[in-house]
């Protein structure tokens, strides 16, 4: 019954009901128990990673950390590193914080990002009362809250995020009326799934 008021009120209560999503599901998120980035983890290994490409400017292939000793070359996926550069850069900008501190604090910019994302294609494809059901339930769901958690630097990232793209972009293929809106949709899926390609980690 919420949901459907909204949806007579207007946009702008609509924006009030994201935008308290939001910060009720980054309050849980920051609560948890654990959240910074602890050494010798998955999440540490990545954190490496994209901390080089801030000091140095390049991505580090051979993997001389301690998941892989020897100078070991291997495939770690470099989006992740490189999406996290220009955001920290736009980030220092307004609030001054280390790149640590932004590594911890970025899985809940995602949050945002995929929240908004499941609302604008769950509103294309059911209408608003669903897409804002939808969203409601991603913020609490145990599974979002802990890959989206404060400290959770995880190529998983944006990996569910460009996989949840990619399957929105082939629907809009299938339900395509025209070959215009056809192509935009396979190149939409074309760049997704690039993006998906170079963020999940394949051994």
């Amino acid at each position: 019954m919420i949901i459907n008021n909204l949806k007579k009120i207007g946009p702008f209560a609509t924006l009030l009901f994201l935008t308290a999503l939001f910060l009720a599901g980054v309050d849980l998120r920051d609560t948890m128990v654990n959240n910074l980035i602890p050494t010798r983890t998955v999440e540490s290994y990545y954190y490496a990673k994209s901390d080089h490409l801030v000091r140095t400017g390049t991505f580090a292939v051979p993997d001389t950390g301690e998941r892989a000793p020897g100078m070991v070359r291997e495939n770690a996926p470099p989006l992740l590193a490189y999406l996290t550069l220009p955001l920290y850069t736009l980030f220092n900008l307004v609030i001054p914080v280390t790149f640590y501190q932004f590594a911890h604090i970025m899985p809940l910019l995602v949050f945002g990002l995929f929240l908004a994302s499941i609302f604008f294609t769950f509103r294309i494809l059911f209408g608003t009362p669903t897409a804002l059901a939808t969203a409601s339930l991603f913020s609490f769901l145990p599974v979002s809250v802990a890959f989206t958690r404060k400290g959770a630097y995880l190529q998983e990232l944006f990996g569910v995020w460009f996989a949840f793209l990619g399957i929105f972009m082939l629907i809009r293929i299938v339900e395509a009326r025209s070959s215009q809106a056809s192509l935009k949709a396979s190149l939409g899926a074309l760049v997704v799934i690039t993006g998906l390609a170079l963020t999940w980690q394949q051994f």
